[in-house]
């Protein structure tokens, strides 16, 4: 079973329940990827995936296509499987 990250994403302007659900279901809609919480209080995108760090980055474009801002952390924590 692959190890599954967690990396957090910065989001500025995403806050409204359409913006969630677009943002959320486009990327679980990308392979790797396993979860992926929207936290309006604190504006951050939780990403549960494998590792692959050019779906975080799709992410990101996919936010500011739709005219948001989103900023990846560099850290990433391991979750258990």
């Amino acid at each position: 079973m692959n190890k599954l990250v967690e990396s957090i994403i910065d989001l500025k302007g995403a806050q409204c329940t359409s913006c969630s659900i677009a943002i959320s279901h486009m990327a679980r809609r990308l392979p790797g990827i396993e979860d992926v919480i929207h936290d309006k209080r604190s504006n951050t995108l939780r990403v549960a995936h494998s590792g692959d760090k050019t779906n975080i980055q799709k992410i990101c474009e996919y936010v500011q296509r739709i005219g948001y801002e989103a900023y990846p952390r560099a850290e990433e924590k391991k979750l258990k499987n």
